[in-house]
């Protein structure tokens, strides 16, 4: 939730270098729906560098969860929902 708050600036001072800080334990603990945002940080760039490759991973690793925004974005983009 402190994720969301820092991006969307509603609440608190927007900040996405903070926002990334609360993103990633939580991606790294499995939660699907952190891996789907960090994953759009890391293609996006925001408070982050870009890093595609990386992106991809926690696309699929929230797709393989069943994290259906993720498994779309994949197939969207035409890249294979598992590591080659």
């Amino acid at each position: 939730m402190l994720c969301g708050a820092y991006l969307d600036g509603e609440v608190l001072q927007p900040d996405a270098k903070k926002a990334v800080a609360y993103i990633v334990p939580a991606a790294e603990g499995g939660d699907t729906n952190a891996q789907y945002m960090y994953a759009n940080l890391l293609i996006e760039g925001e408070g982050i560098g870009q890093d595609e490759e990386q992106a991809i991973f926690w696309l699929r690793r929230a797709a393989e969860r069943g994290n259906d925004k993720a498994r779309q974005m994949l197939l969207d983009n035409d890249i294979s929902l598992a590591d080659e």
